[in-house]
């Protein structure tokens, strides 16, 4: 890649930019010029150097270094830089959040006639970010922006003339923004005129939130498009804000175990894919099991398998021990011990307690290794130590029976007392919860005739 180093364009070949005519330079000739430029003092290279080091183009990626030619920009006075310094300190990237200091620096930008940073000031006086919520300042800033050509601005401007915030309430102006906004393709906008003045408060209040970035509203606003309630049905603007919503941290899993919470299951389903097509890992085993169990899906073990496998890859020690259950059981998975083993092996190697007790059955049974009660005992003790009753019991029958231990009543004893123990806990709190079978399968009928077992000292052993 050649850069200009009079238009800081990027060209495919040649000598000479064919926009400006400035000199062609190698990527490494270019840095080290712009560099040069930068440290003399030029405002201009001193805002691309920080740029290139903000998106880490030609040069490693250091948000410190970036912020550090930004301001010195800046400084000088050029609005772009002190739009982009502001932005540092708005996100928090190569310093701490500051949204009271990022207003300083979108102020300057905005003065100068900055599109954006007027547009941002908008929103934080709308949002109270940073400053006192102030929806004269926030109109005045939008209407700057809007003027300019900037959707995001037209649309939101449009909105607070509907509703009357920090302007004269006056819907024929709403419509006039709105329709500058729909004819720059904003869907938003566009569904606004087609709705109903009684209707537009509904909808446009998600609109508006979705559009300031309320990860909830964007949720909301995705399935008001995908249903069509409120505005016509259309599944890619749906998919569209999904996405936003999905693209902030922790949102998409958040709402997703809300719902799920809730027995929302189908709208938990969509949540979690979003994230688990992120490669969130929790949302990726939560998803595994709302296909096991057939919960806002069709029951489908073939499609659980294939996502606790992709928790498992991330080192998710739950979806570890459920992909090796699966593999053990033959459901969704063709049957494979040895794979089984391997799994409940590095679940239980991260102390899931659930997989030690799976592990040491492996051994104790001698399916996917060899048969070695040393390594059982050792696995279910591991088991045990955590309070898990399966082990607990495991290890009672070993010493009762002298099976790969020298036969010890007293110890049987007192592993069947702490199993009936753990036991009855478990089923005072949530009997549903207990283990009945191998891999933590969960149903309260039989969970509660296993326990009922217990009471009358029989082992707990695979089916």
């Amino acid at each position: 890649m050649l850069y200009c180093v009079k238009c800081r364009k990027k060209c495919e070949s040649g000598t000479a930019c064919p926009d400006c005519g400035g000199k062609l330079l190698g990527s490494d000739e270019y840095i080290a010029d712009l560099t040069g430029r930068a440290g003399q003092g030029e405002a201009e290279a001193q805002l691309f150097l920080g740029r290139m080091y903000d998106k880490g183009e030609d040069v490693k990626q250091d948000y410190k270094e970036a912020v550090k030619w930004f301001f010195k920009s800046a400084k000088q006075g050029n609005a772009e830089a002190q739009y982009c310094f502001g932005s540092m300190y708005y996100t928090g990237k190569g310093v701490n959040q500051n949204c009271s200091v990022a207003v300083k620096w979108f102020m300057l930008a905005a003065e100068q006639g900055h599109v954006e940073a007027q547009s941002r000031l908008g929103d934080m006086y709308y949002t109270a970010t940073g400053v006192n919520r102030d929806y004269v300042e926030a109109a005045q800033w939008y209407r700057k922006a809007a003027e300019q050509g900037n959707v995001h601005a037209q649309f939101l401007i449009g909105a607070m003339y509907d509703w009357g915030d920090g302007v004269k309430q006056n819907h024929t102006e709403a419509e006039k923004w709105y329709r500058k906004a729909a004819g720059q393709g904003y869907e938003n906008a566009r569904c606004l005129l087609e709705v109903k003045q009684d209707d537009r408060d509904s909808v446009g209040c998600y609109m508006v939130w979705a559009e300031l970035g309320d990860a909830f509203a964007q949720y909301m606003l995705g399935n008001r498009y995908y249903r069509g309630e409120g505005v016509k049905q259309n599944y890619a603007e749906a998919e569209k804000w999904y996405q936003k919503m999905a693209e902030q941290e922790n949102a998409a899993l958040a709402f997703g175990c809300k719902a799920f919470e809730c027995e929302a299951y189908e709208e938990a389903i969509k949540l979690f894919s979003h994230a688990a097509e992120q490669e969130d890992v929790t949302a990726q085993y939560y998803l595994g099991h709302m296909y096991y169990d057939g919960k806002g899906v069709k029951q489908d073990y073939a499609e659980a398998a294939k996502w606790f496998l992709k928790a498992a890859e991330q080192g998710h020690a739950k979806a570890q021990n459920w992909l090796g259950y699966m593999y053990d059981s033959g459901e969704g998975v063709k049957q494979d011990y040895a794979k089984a083993a391997q799994w409940y092996k590095k679940a239980a190697e991260q102390g899931d307690s659930a997989s030690q007790c799976n592990l040491g059955c492996m051994y104790y049974y001698g399916e996917g290794v060899k048969q070695d009660y040393e390594e059982a005992k050792k696995w279910f003790m591991k088991a045990a130590e955590q309070g898990d009753e399966d082990a607990q019991n495991m290890l009672a029958d070993m010493y009762q029976n002298g099976t790969g231990v020298e036969r010890n009543q007293r110890k049987a004893n007192e592993y069947h007392r702490l199993a009936d123990t753990h036991g009855f806990a478990r089923a005072q709190s949530d009997p549903s919860m207990m283990r009945f079978n191998w891999g933590g399968k969960q149903d309260a009928k039989v969970a509660e005739e296993w326990f009922m077992s217990q009471m009358a000292n029989s082992s707990t052993l695979r089916p």
